[in-house]
């Protein structure tokens, strides 16, 4: 008995690996499989309004989330080997990001006036995007530009918009910096072979900067909300999230079967679990839409003109949908059971208590407080994140690595290290959101050159989850070998 409990409380050395789970039972359970119970059940006990009956719980978990979304950055960043391994992933999109995050703490409150932007404008705009297509095509073919000057070419047909008091129609400044743009990246790629792509969009901006007319004003018919903007660049971050979340239940599910001891033959392939963790959202979709459409709208005001149109089509669908629904719900789960029947006789324990975890939240969320279910889940999502990443850094830099990266040094002492990293991130978040409001009550807000500090916060975290799930999507592939070491 001494035994047993000694083995399930003691966390062992980083370079033992247990056999069948990533951490131990102990930390894979209260961390990756029931972290939401943390959180749902304190929240059941307080009142049903939102955020006031549980302000500082809703603070801390946005907190939390915050954080979680920088905590890939000093990987990046300070592990020389693992920048150069993505370089131009590492420079390029975190640059357009910082861009898009800029102009739109600028421009909340701006007005498009009627007739602001031409057909030029447009033209750049597209350019730009086919450009980046292009460096990533070259990348993907083995021929990448070098990093610093992707960057800096990307910015270069930008230019304008950065550095006048509007996004000011950029017309032949911007047309030229984008024409000297495809012909660089058409004469600059390595071999220096021209690429379709950047000499059509060069000699397209030639043309254009000749044409007569080109400077008519087109868009927009009528003044314009940029915050509508805005607004639609946090749809596409919602949307994302829901991605990123689910893929990393399925990211855990899949590291359980990877230690799996069963023949390959009789693992479990990828489609059963995809389809145990995305088999609930149609149903999870239906409910919610149909049961708290007020409260959506309420809460979620950044996406609200995107969001009423889509709540009521779910509604539309949801007498037609919802046995459907529950059919896919149950028969992702007698699947995935009779998977491991065939493959463990229910002898995996890693997998089933996962699985067990992702279903209980997932039927919380039908019929429990919508609202509290999913602050739960956002919750479980980033202590799965922090929980992964200390075990793979802590596995990683258990001995000297030949190029001495700094953050191997930083968490010789960790302690220190995330001590440090949650009071700069955490805490500034915290203080940013909450000064004047929660703490230092009456107080004027925080701002930063005549803005809002909970508008750029807001923003912020918007351009920083983006990257935040784009650095996941090849960061923390177990297909690579160098994560397959660490796990």
């Amino acid at each position: 008995m001494h035994g047993m409990l000694h083995r399930l409380f003691t966390l062992p050395p980083p370079e033992v690996t247990a056999p069948r789970w990533h951490v131990s039972p102990l930390v894979d359970a209260v961390a990756y499989h029931f972290s939401w119970v943390w959180l749902l059940v304190p929240l059941l006990l307080l009142g049903p309004q939102h955020p006031q009956d549980y302000l500082l719980m809703f603070l801390g978990v946005l907190t939390l989330n915050f954080s979680h979304q920088a905590l890939s950055l000093p990987y990046v960043y300070l592990d020389s080997e693992v920048f150069r391994a993505h370089r131009l992933r590492c420079t390029l999109f975190p640059l357009v990001m910082l861009g898009g995050f800029l102009l739109c703490v600028r421009l909340w409150q701006w007005t498009v006036p009627r007739g602001h932007y031409s057909a030029m404008d447009f033209a750049i705009g597209g350019g730009v995007v086919l450009l980046l297509i292009e460096i990533f095509l070259l990348a993907r073919r083995g021929r990448p530009l070098p990093w610093l000057k992707a960057g800096l070419l990307t910015l270069l047909p930008l230019s304008p918009w950065f550095f006048g008091l509007a996004p000011a129609p950029a017309h032949w400044p911007g047309l030229a910096g984008l024409g000297l743009f495809g012909i660089l990246l058409a004469r600059g790629a390595p071999g220096r072979a021209p690429t379709l792509l950047a000499g059509t969009i060069a000699l397209a901006a030639v043309a254009l900067f000749f044409l007569p007319g080109s400077d008519h004003a087109l868009w927009p018919k009528k003044p314009f909300g940029f915050h509508l903007v805005i607004g639609g660049i946090s749809g596409v971050a919602y949307l994302w999230n829901f991605w990123h979340i689910y893929m990393q239940k399925f990211g855990i599910l899949r590291l359980y079967n990877a230690k799996s001891q069963a023949p390959p033959e009789a693992k479990a392939p990828p489609w059963v679990d995809r389809l145990l963790v995305f088999g609930w959202l149609p149903l999870t979709v239906l409910v919610i839409g149909m049961r708290y459409r007020t409260e959506l709208m309420r809460n979620l005001f950044e996406i609200r003109p995107f969001l009423g149109p889509v709540i009521d089509a779910v509604n539309a669908a949801a007498p037609y949908g919802l046995v459907p629904a529950a059919a896919i719900a149950l028969a992702s789960v007698l699947l995935f059971l009779r998977q491991e029947w065939r493959a463990h006789r229910f002898r995996n324990a890693p997998r089933l208590s996962a699985a067990a975890g992702f279903v209980l939240l997932s039927a919380s969320m039908l019929v429990l407080n919508p609202i509290k279910a999913v602050l739960a889940f956002g919750f479980s999502h980033a202590v799965e994140y922090f929980v992964f990443v200390w075990a793979f850094l802590r596995r990683k830099y258990r001995v000297e690595l030949p190029h001495h990266p700094l953050l191997q040094r930083a968490l010789r002492r960790p302690l220190l290290a995330w001590g440090v990293f949650f009071l700069i991130v955490s805490g500034g978040y915290f203080v940013f959101i909450t000064y004047g409001r929660t703490i230092f009550r009456g107080r004027p807000g925080i701002s930063v050159g005549g803005i809002p500090a909970g508008q750029i916060v807001l923003v912020l975290g918007i351009f920083q989850a983006l990257v935040h799930f784009y650095f996941d999507g090849f960061l923390w592939k177990m297909r690579t070998p160098q994560v397959r070491k660490t796990i």
